[in-house]
C-alpha cells in the first residue's frame, strides 16, 4: 500500500487480505517513478538480464532460463511514473516474455475501478491476473494480442472466502457510532478507493503520523472488537491496517 501523504495516515479495514511484494531491480528495462520525497528513482522489482534468455536475481544467480515465469508488480510509482520506461517494458514483454507463456500480475491497493481510470492516462498492458483493493479483489483477464482493455472475471472462490465473517455495513456503522473515534478524529468518511468494494473500508485521518499511527490503529481495533455478523451468527474477521 502506498499513500504518499505527509502528516496523515490511511487506515484500511480488510478481510484477511494477503499481499506479497518482491524486492528487486530492473536492468534491461529501466522504469522510473517517484518516491515519498518526489525524487525520481529507478524501479526496483526484479532484475532482467539478457532479454528473453535469462532472469537473474540481485546476486546474479540465474532464476530461470527460457522458462515461463510470473511477474508481479505494483502500479503507482512502479510501472506508472515514466511513460517512456513503460513503453519499453510493454515492447519487451509483448515481444519476448508473453510469447513464452510468462504471466503478468498487477498487485495494487487500487480497486478495479481505479485501475480502469488509471488506464485512461497510462498505456498499461492487460494483466493475466489483477489483485486489487489490498488483496480483496482478484480478477483474471481475457484479451487479444495488442488489446488494452480485456474482459475481467472475478475469482469466485476468493470472493466466497471473503464473505465469511465479514459485513462492511456493520463495521462502518460501528466506526460512525464510536464516541471515542469521533472525539479524537472528527468525522470519519470512507475514501473513494474502497467505495464500491464490499470487502474493504478505507478512511483517511489527517494529522496522524509517527507514533500516533499505532495509537489510531489501537483505537479502531477497540471500536471494532466483538462485532458479529447481522443476526449475531458469527464474529466478524476484522483486520485493521495502516499506511502512512
Amino acid at each position: 500500500l502506498k499513500w504518499h501523504n505527509f502528516a496523515c495516515v490511511a487506515l484500511c479495514v480488510v478481510n484477511l487480505a494477503h499481499t506479497h511484494h518482491l524486492p528487486a531491480s530492473i536492468d534491461l528495462i529501466e522504469i522510473r517513478g517517484h518516491d515519498h520525497n518526489s525524487v525520481t528513482r529507478p524501479l526496483r522489482l526484479i532484475r532482467l538480464r539478457g532479454g528473453a534468455e535469462a532472469i537473474a536475481a540481485d546476486d546474479g544467480q540465474t532464476l530461470c532460463k527460457n522458462s515461463p515465469f510470473m511477474f508481479v508488480t505494483d502500479l503507482d510509482d512502479t510501472l506508472v511514473g515514466d511513460k517512456q520506461g513503460l513503453e519499453r517494458f510493454n515492447r519487451e514483454w509483448e515481444s519476448n516474455f508473453a510469447k513464452r507463456g510468462c504471466k503478468l500480475i498487477y498487485n495494487t491497493g487500487r480497486s478495479l475501478k481505479d485501475y480502469r481510470t488509471l488506464c485512461k492516462d497510462w498505456d498499461l498492458l492487460v494483466p493475466d491476473i489483477f489483485i486489487g483493493g489490498c488483496g480483496t479483489q482478484i480478477f483474471t483477464f481475457q484479451s487479444s494480442p495488442g488489446e488494452r482493455h480485456g474482459v475481467e472475471k472475478a475469482d469466485a472462490e476468493w470472493t466466497k472466502l471473503l464473505q465469511i465473517g465479514w459485513d462492511k455495513s456493520t463495521i462502518s456503522d460501528a466506526i460512525n457510532a464510536s464516541a471515542v473515534l469521533t472525539r479524537k478524529y472528527g468525522a470519519i468518511t470512507e475514501k473513494q478507493e474502497s467505495q464500491g468494494n464490499p470487502y474493504m473500508l478505507s478512511v483517511r485521518l489527517d494529522g496522524v503520523a509517527g507514533a500516533l499511527v499505532a495509537e489510531a490503529k489501537a483505537d479502531f481495533e477497540a471500536a471494532l472488537a466483538g462485532l458479529r455478523t447481522p443476526g449475531g451468527a458469527a464474529p466478524l474477521a476484522v483486520q485493521v491496517c495502516s499506511a502512512s
